[in-house]
């Protein structure tokens, strides 16, 4: 048997690498976030095993991941917050999450839309230092700071210090400021200190400060 150490530091190479290739692939990862009756089991990743909460899927959510909104109304008694944890990551709106669907299942965010409510006393959605990020699909609505809320700027959502980061077929519709303030700003989408924000076939309307 011949031994070649040079040859079998190259294959001890390329298997490494193609371990650690098979190891990034391996961490993306698909969450369904559903408001069906279903029991949240471990990995998330279909429409009868999904999270019911969309900050539960943001928390646990890395780099490549995808989180999936099924096109049911998610109300909210709290901000979501979007952080640069979850970097790299798309969240899509607008699909039928029939539990018995194979896959993803069908998506049409005009037949099944997905709504994020607001009803406490605060913005809808805030995202934070996220680079590469993708919100699509997606209705927000209802945000209604007040004075003991302290949140100023962006009723529907605010976006602050994220890098290429992408809005994509979303609707930002009737958030209102119900703070007398002078330095409210944004009454739909508030914007600061980002290093490129893409907002693209978007509709942004009836919102109010």
């Amino acid at each position: 048997m011949l031994y070649d150490e040079g040859a079998m530091k190259t294959l001890l190479r390329w298997g490494m690498a193609l371990l650690g290739a098979a190891s990034i692939t391996a961490r993306a990862a698909l969450y369904c976030v559903t408001t069906n009756p279903v029991t949240p089991t471990p990995p998330y990743d279909t429409w009868g095993t999904g999270f019911t909460n969309i900050q539960a899927a943001l928390d646990v959510a890395r780099s490549n991941d995808t989180i999936r909104l099924a096109g049911h109304t998610f109300v909210l008694t709290d901000s979501l917050t979007w952080t640069g944890l979850a970097s790299h990551v798309i969240l899509r709106g607008g699909y039928a999450a029939t539990n018995a669907a194979t896959g993803e299942g069908e998506n049409d965010p005009v037949r099944w839309p997905t709504i994020v409510r607001q009803t406490a006393a605060t913005r809808v959605w805030m995202i934070s230092k996220v680079t590469n990020g993708i919100l699509d699909r997606v209705v927000i609505t209802g945000g209604q700071p007040t004075a003991g809320s302290g949140d100023w700027n962006g009723v529907g959502v605010f976006v602050a210090e994220c890098k290429n980061f992408l809005m994509v077929s979303c609707v930002i519709t009737n958030n209102r400021m119900l703070l007398s303030n002078a330095t409210k700003r944004g009454g739909g989408l508030y914007a600061v200190s980002n290093d490129w924000l893409i907002v693209s076939n978007c509709l942004i309307r009836n919102n109010h400060l």
